[in-house]
Protein backbone atom coordinates (compact mmCIF):
# COMPACT_ATOMS: atom_id res chain seq x y z
CA UNK A 1 0.00 0.00 0.00
CA UNK A 2 2.12 3.00 -1.09
CA UNK A 3 -0.94 5.74 -1.00
CA UNK A 4 -3.38 6.54 1.87
CA UNK A 5 -7.02 6.14 1.88
CA UNK A 6 -9.45 7.75 4.29
CA UNK A 7 -12.80 6.10 3.82
CA UNK A 8 -15.74 7.06 5.32
CA UNK A 9 -13.90 7.62 8.97
CA UNK A 10 -15.94 9.06 11.64
CA UNK A 11 -14.23 9.93 15.06
CA UNK A 12 -15.70 10.50 18.67
CA UNK A 13 -14.08 12.58 21.05
CA UNK A 14 -15.04 12.66 24.93
CA UNK A 15 -18.33 10.99 23.82
CA UNK A 16 -19.16 13.73 20.72
CA UNK A 17 -18.76 13.27 17.61
CA UNK A 18 -15.85 15.31 16.44
CA UNK A 19 -15.44 13.61 12.23
CA UNK A 20 -18.12 12.53 10.25
CA UNK A 21 -17.48 10.32 8.08
CA UNK A 22 -14.91 11.91 5.90
CA UNK A 23 -13.23 10.14 3.32
CA UNK A 24 -10.45 11.24 0.82
CA UNK A 25 -7.08 9.42 -0.94
CA UNK A 26 -3.70 10.47 -1.39
CA UNK A 27 -1.77 8.90 -4.21
CA UNK A 28 2.42 8.07 -2.75
CA UNK A 29 4.92 11.27 -3.23
CA UNK A 30 1.43 13.83 -3.42
CA UNK A 31 0.76 16.48 -1.13
CA UNK A 32 -2.60 17.54 1.30
CA UNK A 33 -3.76 20.58 3.37
CA UNK A 34 -6.83 20.38 5.56
CA UNK A 35 -8.49 23.29 6.05
CA UNK A 36 -11.60 24.86 8.08
CA UNK A 37 -12.69 26.41 11.13
CA UNK A 38 -11.39 26.03 14.54
CA UNK A 39 -13.33 22.81 15.93
CA UNK A 40 -14.10 21.20 12.44
CA UNK A 41 -12.16 18.08 13.93
CA UNK A 42 -8.69 18.65 11.62
CA UNK A 43 -6.73 17.81 14.13
CA UNK A 44 -8.43 14.37 15.45
CA UNK A 45 -8.45 13.48 11.61
CA UNK A 46 -5.10 13.58 11.50
CA UNK A 47 -4.20 11.70 14.63
CA UNK A 48 -6.74 9.21 13.66
CA UNK A 49 -4.65 8.98 10.36
CA UNK A 50 -1.48 8.22 12.01
CA UNK A 51 -3.20 5.75 14.49
CA UNK A 52 -3.14 7.98 17.61
CA UNK A 53 -6.85 7.93 18.12
CA UNK A 54 -10.05 5.13 17.50
CA UNK A 55 -12.08 5.78 14.33
CA UNK A 56 -14.85 3.70 12.95
CA UNK A 57 -14.11 3.24 9.04
CA UNK A 58 -10.92 2.38 7.24
CA UNK A 59 -7.64 4.43 7.08
CA UNK A 60 -5.12 2.68 4.71
CA UNK A 61 -1.36 4.39 4.93
CA UNK A 62 2.09 3.25 3.38
CA UNK A 63 3.94 0.19 5.60
CA UNK A 64 6.62 1.41 8.30
CA UNK A 65 6.72 4.16 10.42
CA UNK A 66 4.78 7.63 10.00
CA UNK A 67 6.29 11.21 10.96
CA UNK A 68 4.01 13.23 12.69
CA UNK A 69 4.97 16.38 13.49
CA UNK A 70 1.86 18.05 16.85
CA UNK A 71 0.72 21.52 17.06
CA UNK A 72 2.73 22.21 19.73
CA UNK A 73 6.44 20.12 19.77
CA UNK A 74 8.00 17.79 21.69
CA UNK A 75 10.86 18.37 22.24
CA UNK A 76 12.64 16.29 24.83
CA UNK A 77 13.86 19.38 27.28
CA UNK A 78 16.63 17.43 29.01
CA UNK A 79 18.51 17.16 25.73
CA UNK A 80 20.46 19.62 23.77
CA UNK A 81 18.35 20.96 20.81
CA UNK A 82 21.21 18.12 18.99
CA UNK A 83 20.55 15.43 20.40
CA UNK A 84 16.77 15.79 20.06
CA UNK A 85 17.49 16.19 16.32
CA UNK A 86 19.89 13.00 16.64
CA UNK A 87 16.30 11.16 18.29
CA UNK A 88 15.17 9.71 14.80
CA UNK A 89 18.35 8.84 13.44
CA UNK A 90 19.51 7.09 16.16
CA UNK A 91 16.36 5.09 16.36
CA UNK A 92 17.58 3.70 12.75
CA UNK A 93 20.84 2.85 13.52
CA UNK A 94 22.78 6.07 12.93
CA UNK A 95 26.02 6.40 15.02
CA UNK A 96 25.66 9.54 16.77
CA UNK A 97 28.93 10.79 14.73
CA UNK A 98 26.86 10.19 11.29
CA UNK A 99 23.84 11.85 12.67
CA UNK A 100 25.89 14.88 13.54
CA UNK A 101 27.08 14.76 9.70
CA UNK A 102 23.60 14.67 8.41
CA UNK A 103 22.24 16.64 10.84
CA UNK A 104 24.63 19.57 10.76
CA UNK A 105 24.48 20.71 7.44
CA UNK A 106 20.79 21.84 7.84
CA UNK A 107 20.77 23.64 11.00
CA UNK A 108 21.64 26.89 9.00
CA UNK A 109 18.98 26.38 6.40
CA UNK A 110 16.60 26.08 9.69
CA UNK A 111 17.58 28.90 11.54
CA UNK A 112 19.21 27.08 14.46
CA UNK A 113 22.62 26.98 13.78
CA UNK A 114 24.51 28.44 17.26
CA UNK A 115 21.49 26.98 19.27
CA UNK A 116 22.14 23.26 18.61
CA UNK A 117 23.50 23.25 22.35
CA UNK A 118 21.33 24.93 23.85
CA UNK A 119 17.99 23.30 25.73
CA UNK A 120 14.70 23.54 24.14
CA UNK A 121 13.35 26.25 27.03
CA UNK A 122 15.60 29.24 25.49
CA UNK A 123 14.50 29.19 22.16
CA UNK A 124 12.05 31.42 20.66
CA UNK A 125 8.68 29.65 19.58
CA UNK A 126 9.32 30.03 16.25
CA UNK A 127 12.98 28.39 16.27
CA UNK A 128 11.04 25.46 18.50
CA UNK A 129 8.80 24.91 15.76
CA UNK A 130 11.88 24.99 13.20
CA UNK A 131 13.64 22.15 15.05
CA UNK A 132 10.25 19.57 15.71
CA UNK A 133 10.25 20.42 11.74
CA UNK A 134 13.66 19.31 11.27
CA UNK A 135 12.96 16.64 13.35
CA UNK A 136 10.00 15.05 12.29
CA UNK A 137 11.83 15.57 8.61
CA UNK A 138 14.65 12.95 9.77
CA UNK A 139 12.55 10.01 10.18
CA UNK A 140 12.63 9.62 6.35
CA UNK A 141 8.97 8.37 6.55
CA UNK A 142 7.05 8.09 3.22
CA UNK A 143 4.20 9.65 5.17
CA UNK A 144 4.32 12.81 7.21
CA UNK A 145 1.59 14.26 9.38
CA UNK A 146 2.10 18.04 10.11
CA UNK A 147 -0.55 19.90 12.69
CA UNK A 148 0.17 23.72 11.75
CA UNK A 149 3.62 22.95 11.24
CA UNK A 150 4.52 27.09 10.81
CA UNK A 151 1.52 28.05 13.19
CA UNK A 152 4.55 30.15 15.43
CA UNK A 153 7.24 31.09 12.28
CA UNK A 154 7.08 34.51 11.81
CA UNK A 155 5.91 35.43 7.97
CA UNK A 156 9.34 35.79 6.24
CA UNK A 157 10.74 32.39 7.63
CA UNK A 158 7.93 30.58 7.15
CA UNK A 159 7.80 31.04 3.45
CA UNK A 160 11.73 30.07 3.62
CA UNK A 161 10.77 26.73 5.23
CA UNK A 162 7.66 26.46 3.11
CA UNK A 163 10.55 26.46 -0.02
CA UNK A 164 12.69 23.80 1.76
CA UNK A 165 9.92 21.66 2.50
CA UNK A 166 9.33 21.73 -1.34
CA UNK A 167 12.71 20.76 -1.83
CA UNK A 168 12.84 17.88 0.72
CA UNK A 169 9.51 16.50 -1.10
CA UNK A 170 10.94 16.50 -4.44
CA UNK A 171 14.38 14.89 -3.04
CA UNK A 172 13.06 11.84 -1.09
CA UNK A 173 9.48 11.66 -2.37
CA UNK A 174 7.62 11.04 0.55
CA UNK A 175 3.88 12.16 1.11
CA UNK A 176 2.59 14.85 3.38
CA UNK A 177 -0.74 15.25 5.45
CA UNK A 178 -0.80 18.99 6.78
CA UNK A 179 -3.58 20.38 9.05
CA UNK A 180 -3.44 24.60 8.53
CA UNK A 181 -5.66 27.83 8.96
CA UNK A 182 -3.46 29.52 6.34
CA UNK A 183 -5.03 29.51 2.82
CA UNK A 184 -2.08 30.14 0.87
CA UNK A 185 0.18 27.79 2.48
CA UNK A 186 -2.33 25.35 2.01
CA UNK A 187 -2.34 25.86 -1.63
CA UNK A 188 1.04 26.41 -1.58
CA UNK A 189 2.57 23.36 -0.15
CA UNK A 190 -0.30 20.60 -1.62
CA UNK A 191 -1.71 19.17 -4.71
CA UNK A 192 -5.16 18.48 -2.66
CA UNK A 193 -7.01 20.95 -0.31
CA UNK A 194 -9.53 19.36 1.73
CA UNK A 195 -11.99 22.02 3.14
CA UNK A 196 -14.18 21.26 6.37
CA UNK A 197 -17.57 22.08 7.70
CA UNK A 198 -17.24 23.24 11.14
CA UNK A 199 -18.53 20.91 13.97
CA UNK A 200 -19.11 17.74 13.44
CA UNK A 201 -16.21 17.56 10.79
CA UNK A 202 -17.05 16.82 7.37
CA UNK A 203 -15.80 17.37 3.58
CA UNK A 204 -17.03 20.67 2.32
CA UNK A 205 -14.84 20.54 -0.55
CA UNK A 206 -11.86 18.52 -2.21
CA UNK A 207 -10.18 21.02 -4.45
CA UNK A 208 -7.21 19.36 -7.02
CA UNK A 209 -4.26 22.56 -7.21
CA UNK A 210 -3.42 22.51 -10.67
CA UNK A 211 0.26 23.96 -9.99
CA UNK A 212 3.25 22.28 -11.16
CA UNK A 213 6.44 21.13 -8.91
CA UNK A 214 8.83 22.73 -7.96
CA UNK A 215 7.23 25.72 -6.63
CA UNK A 216 8.76 28.85 -6.21
CA UNK A 217 8.30 31.95 -4.71
CA UNK A 218 7.09 33.28 -8.26
CA UNK A 219 4.12 30.94 -7.55
CA UNK A 220 2.73 33.36 -5.17
CA UNK A 221 2.49 35.48 -8.73
CA UNK A 222 0.77 32.95 -11.05
CA UNK A 223 -2.34 33.29 -11.90
CA UNK A 224 -3.29 29.54 -11.33
CA UNK A 225 -2.17 29.93 -7.26
CA UNK A 226 -4.40 33.24 -7.28
CA UNK A 227 -7.38 32.09 -8.31
CA UNK A 228 -7.47 28.67 -6.42
CA UNK A 229 -6.32 30.70 -3.43
CA UNK A 230 -9.06 32.79 -3.55
CA UNK A 231 -11.27 30.04 -4.56
CA UNK A 232 -10.46 27.83 -1.24
CA UNK A 233 -11.00 31.48 0.73
CA UNK A 234 -14.40 31.45 -0.55
CA UNK A 235 -15.71 28.50 0.31
CA UNK A 236 -14.81 29.25 3.98
CA UNK A 237 -15.94 32.03 4.02
CA UNK A 238 -19.46 31.17 2.40
CA UNK A 239 -19.77 28.34 4.61
CA UNK A 240 -19.56 30.62 8.19
CA UNK A 241 -21.23 33.53 6.47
Amino acid sequence: MSKVEVREVSVYYEGFLAVDRVSFSLPQGKHLAIIGPSGCGKTTLLKAVAGLMPYEGEILRPEGPVGYMPQKGVLLPWFFVLKNLEIPLLIRGYSSKKAKERIYPLLEQFGLKGFENNYPKVLSGGMYQRASLLRTLLTDSKLLLLDEPFGAVDALNRRKLWLYLEEMRLKFYFSTIMVTHDVEEAVFLSDIVVIMHDYPGKVQEIVNVDIPHPRTIDTLKDQTFISTAEFVLSQIINENS
